[in-house]
């Protein structure tokens, strides 16, 4: 049985810079696969190349058997959803009827909005969490608002085929792991599902099978236990990361590695003070030096007369 879709030996160059070199790839109905790898290694461009936004240098790419440049546009459309990385649209233009362009492909040729198309419309607003913010301008919304609508317009063309570049980008953690678990179910429902990641543990976690890209060559293919290994995701990024089973699922968890630290240096020994010596104790009153008179012994020591005492103030007696 052919892949639902495949690509090969594609090559595309930005100038003179290969972005692909002799990529090989084959996805079939009914898989979720996670494209990995470094910025710069080429997944967004082999996603735009898959989803027919880009043509290759070189190479083929096929749609169940038919070369996807081959086949009708609208056909195409009903069929393969794409939701790019930041996608534009006119700032003015309200949520539901961004979600209603994804019918376009599915109506006649009179352009009447049926019941069945409202009810898809509706399911994929309601997929994405964005039934609340349906008479909202998307120059209103947040990053993350945004990007849930343009994900309700991917679901509202009811496609076989999704394809995402980097989906949880602006998205809080709540809303990454409601989408991948969407993701994952609509997956288990028969949606077939190819996105770019960077989070390699929710790609480990929700995807079933992983492609690591490096310098614009498939470098690692297979299950995410085979690829998320110490060794490989080094390969991969040349990081130093720690891999460990999950304990609930058994699944790789990855984690950044602890930097070494220093080799340590001795510790120096702390300085001592330098001591004073001790001031001696103060002699006793008994063997202290005698009392110095205020005259000092200079002056004893000076040859002449006597100092003549004072005349007292107390007069005489008469006679």
């Amino acid at each position: 049985m052919s892949p639902l879709l495949a690509a090969a030996g594609v090559r595309h160059a930005y100038r003179h810079k290969v972005v692909l070199d002799d990529v090989s790839l084959g996805v079939d109905s009914g898989e979720f696969v996670a494209i990995i790898g470094p910025n710069g290694s080429g997944k967004s461009t082999l996603l735009r190349c898959l989803g027919r936004l880009l043509r290759p240098d070189a190479g083929t790419i096929s749609l169940a058997g038919e070369p996807i440049f081959d086949v009708d546009p609208r056909t195409f459309a009903r069929r393969v959803a794409f939701v790019p990385q930041g996608p534009l649209a006119p700032p003015d233009l309200i949520v539901e009827e961004l979600v209603w362009r994804g019918r376009f492909p599915h109506r006649g040729l009179f352009g009447r909005r049926l019941g069945h198309d409202r009810a898809m419309v509706e399911r994929a607003m309601a997929l994405a969490d964005v039934a609340e913010l349906r008479g909202h301008a998307l120059g209103t919304l947040s990053g993350g608002e945004r990007q849930r609508a343009f994900i309700a317009l991917a679901l509202a063309q009811e496609p076989s085929l999704v394809l995402l570049d980097e989906p949880t980008t602006f998205l809080d953690i709540t809303h990454q792991l409601d989408l991948l678990a969407l993701l994952r179910r609509l997956n288990g429902e028969g949606l077939t599902v190819v996105t770019v990641m960077h989070d390699l543990g929710q790609a480990a976690l929700f995807a079933r099978r992983l492609v690591a890209l490096r310098d614009g060559r498939i470098v690692a293919d297979g299950e995410p236990k085979a690829v998320v290994t110490e060794a490989g995701i080094h390969a991969i990024f040349g990081a130093p990361l720690r891999v460990t089973p999950d304990p609930v699922t058994g699944l790789p968890l990855v984690l950044p590695a602890a930097p070494e630290s220093p080799a340590e240096t001795p510790a120096k020994p702390p300085r001592k003070r330098a001591s004073r010596p001790k001031p001696e104790p103060a002699l006793k009153r008994e063997h202290a030096a005698p009392a110095v008179r205020r005259r000092s012994k200079a002056a004893a020591d000076v040859p002449g007369p006597a100092p003549k005492r004072r005349a007292s103030r107390r007069k005489a007696p008469q006679a």
